[in-house]
């Protein structure tokens, strides 16, 4: 990443660049061989505004932005720096490197992207965009979850939050500790198991319809006979008492839910009952550290 400030008062001189301590050029070279490399193209490419003033701006690769009072012009040209300050507003361009260690990137409104373990969350995934396709792009950070067990119950956390360069390779790191107390924990379980039950009513609509046919609504009319019949047990279930509902997957046999023991497409015969009981029964083993 190189940056270029030029003086508009001056006949658009350049005054600093972060060229000069890496190779060596003059302020001189850099204009002449940019103009010559295609590299930066300043006076060619850009109409440079007139007046006393310096003035800021940002390239990123077409555009040209007015950020503040300064005349910074920001491209890519191998030079390592941190994403995240891609998506700052007043920034300085010449602190690009610094460690974002402390930036509070909750509020730059990055997109989030949550990988779950049966309801458990375990990735968070920060990206600067997504494609009306829905494909998350431009990986700025990423925060990796541990969780360690003693009895059934989380008692800590560990959290390792990985800052990502221009070039995706990972830069400065940083991890922390959450130590949980017993109703913090049971509070936790609860989440996990509440967030298993909202997945399998929606991954249960979508394999109705792939067996029999129907449509989305015909489908989640024939799932909800079978949830109205559960209802206790999810609530048994989300509070920690499984069995209730592992014991009705695997034995009703009413007329009303023969698509239980359908086989579900290339799963080597896996039935839908089968495949709801493996939602529902989590590991709790213990995880000591």
């Amino acid at each position: 990443m190189i940056y270029l400030k030029v003086d508009t008062s001056r006949n658009n001189t350049i005054i600093e660049t972060s060229i000069l301590p890496f190779s060596g050029k003059t302020k001189e070279d850099v204009i002449f061989n940019s103009l010559i490399d295609g590299e930066i193209q300043v006076e060619t490419d850009f109409n440079f505004p007139s007046g006393q003033h310096i003035f800021y701006y940002r390239w990123n690769g077409s555009d040209v932005e007015e950020n503040s009072q300064e005349f910074i012009i920001i491209f890519q040209k191998g030079l390592q720096y941190y994403k995240v300050y891609d998506y700052m507003d007043n920034i300085d361009y010449s602190d690009y490197k610094i460690s974002p260690i402390n930036i509070n990137f909750n509020i730059l409104g990055l997109n989030k992207l949550r990988t779950f373990n049966k309801g458990e969350l375990n990735l968070i995934e920060y990206y600067g965009n997504v494609t009306t396709g829905g494909t998350y792009q431009d990986l700025v950070l990423t925060e990796n979850r541990e969780y360690f067990r003693k009895n059934r119950m989380v008692y800590k956390r560990k959290l390792d939050i990985f800052w990502y360069y221009n070039d995706e390779t990972t830069g400065v790191t940083k991890t922390t500790l959450k130590h949980y107390s017993d109703e913090e924990s049971i509070k936790l379980g609860e989440t996990r198991r509440r967030n298993v039950i909202s997945d399998l009513k929606i991954g249960t609509i979508g394999l109705i319809q792939l067996i029999s046919g129907l449509s989305q609504t015909d489908a989640t009319m024939v799932g909800m006979v079978f949830l109205s019949k559960v209802t206790n047990e999810i609530t048994q279930y989300i509070e920690g008492i499984e069995d209730p509902l592992k014991t009705f997957i695997m034995s009703y046999s009413g007329s009303d839910c023969l698509w239980l023991d359908a086989e579900i497409p290339n799963t080597g015969g896996l039935l839908v009952r089968q495949y709801l009981y493996n939602a529902i029964n989590i590991d709790y083993s213990d995880n000591i550290g």
